[in-house]
């Protein structure tokens, strides 16, 4: 991290570096850090979606679920494909946003997406325990 660290001090809109030293920040659980860096990833390459994912989930685990789903809701509209961005928005909206519509709206987008996801049984469930 200290690399990626001395790389982003000499070059500030070097995106490698900063997305580099946001995904090992977040490994170590090192928030703060991986927020900021993920951040300044986001900013030196906004089109990145595994940059915007990453800033996603930093801040989902920082507990800002609804800055999380902000990125994940611009993400998905960039991006309809991007199926692990609709689970987890999906996730975000059924177990800490308290919105189930929203929530079965993004799953069942997983599903159209990925019908072998492997959170298939556990959506299907959830789809059928919330209508």
């Amino acid at each position: 991290m200290k690399a990626y660290q001395n790389a982003t001090s000499v070059d500030p809109s070097f995106y490698d570096a900063h997305y580099n030293l946001g995904l090992a920040a977040y490994q170590t659980r090192n928030l703060p850090l991986a927020l900021a860096a993920n951040e300044l990833a986001v900013t030196a390459k906004p089109t990145s979606k595994d940059a915007r994912y990453n800033f996603a989930l930093s801040l989902r685990e920082a507990d800002y679920p609804a800055d999380a789903a902000n990125e994940l809701r611009r993400l998905v509209t960039e991006h309809p494909e991007e199926a692990r961005a609709h689970f987890t928005l999906a996730n975000l909206y059924a177990q800490q946003l308290d919105q189930p519509a929203l929530a079965r709206k993004h799953y069942l987008t997983v599903l159209q997406l990925n019908s072998n996801h492997p959170e298939a049984g556990s959506i299907r469930h959830w789809l059928a325990n919330n209508q």
